[in-house]
């Protein structure tokens, strides 16, 4: 908490995801993010996080990979 009215988070993220079809297909996603949120009244918060995410998804025994940023606004 850096304040009455703003506070910092930190955030992990790690999904894997195994389809049932012919490809065997294997999916796992990794996320990293960092972030604030700030107390507008009592009743309303707006939260800004930022982050990386990587992707990776493996067919057939094919795999592929792709990496981002992430950017998420809440109320």
């Amino acid at each position: 908490r850096f304040s009455e009215a703003v506070t910092g988070r930190l955030g992990l993220r790690y999904v894997r995801l195994e389809e049932d079809d012919a490809a065997t297909t294997v999916t796992e996603t990794l996320g990293a993010t960092a972030g604030l949120q700030y107390a507008v009244t009592e009743r309303l918060d707006l939260g800004i996080d930022l982050g990386l995410t990587r992707i990776d998804t493996e067919e057939s025994g094919v795999l592929d990979r792709s990496e981002g940023p992430e950017a998420r606004v809440r109320l």
